[in-house]
């Protein structure tokens, strides 16, 4: 697909719809209907070019994803009204997709780049510093629980953005005609016994001092997890 035609019939598409001016109006209208015949595309192909999709390394590589991992990408796809799945790339290994509104997409994989980071890092703290008696299996435990409560914290202060219908949709159509066979996978959920559930309220604890950094954060600040 031509990316300069597309570009440029967003442009006249735009202009015929905000100018005052009903010749302006007619007359970029005429130009994009004869650039989409020249290429052979419909208003549906247009409206495609707005969504997109970016790739990034996975927070964690396991193939049975725990949930912390999972509740980490759902919160940051909340907090910007997109999608994301997981696979393998050659140039990056384990990653995680995510896919929507080009800049909503852009954003919300850099915030999901900077909090993940932070994430495995205050998890492998915590389980570093649990009784070293403790069974492997029972630090693993604690440690995700620990997680989940980490990234629990960082949830609730998200403000949600609820895609339009219209972004639904080509959202939606972006998936089927770009990854049309995605399936669901379960998680790997951490045992809440209760003698383990210190380290999911530890989890909450940490999890307030999540902060993003200046940059690009600027306009996801006011979206998801600042410092307390």
């Amino acid at each position: 697909m031509n990316e300069k035609a597309l570009d440029k019939i967003k442009k006249l598409l735009a202009l015929a719809k905000s100018t005052s001016s009903e010749h302006e109006a007619a007359n970029a209208l005429r130009k994009a209907q004869a650039l989409m015949r020249e290429y052979q595309l419909n208003e549906t192909d247009v409206a495609l070019h707005e969504i997109s999709e970016q790739h990034t390394k996975r927070a964690n590589n396991a193939q049975k994803q725990p949930k912390w991992a999972s509740l980490l990408a759902y919160t940051v796809c909340q907090a910007f009204g997109i999608n994301h799945f997981i696979n393998w790339r050659r140039d990056i290994g384990s990653c995680i997709t995510f896919y929507g509104p080009k800049d909503r997409v852009e954003i919300g994989t850099y915030c999901y780049e900077v909090l993940a980071p932070q994430l495995v890092k205050a998890r492998k703290e915590f389980q570093a510093g649990l009784n070293k008696r403790l069974l492997k299996k029972t630090k693993i435990n604690r440690a995700d629980l620990f997680a989940e409560g980490w990234i629990t914290s960082v949830y609730r202060k998200v403000e949600a953005l609820v895609p339009t219908e219209e972004e639904q949709q080509l959202i939606q159509l972006y998936q089927e005609k770009n990854h049309p066979d995605l399936t669901t996978v379960k998680n790997r959920s951490a045992e809440q016994r209760k003698r383990d559930m210190g380290g999911f309220f530890e989890g909450l604890v940490q999890g307030r001092k999540a902060q993003l950094n200046a940059g690009v954060a600027g306009a996801a600040q006011g979206r998801i997890a600042k410092t307390e």
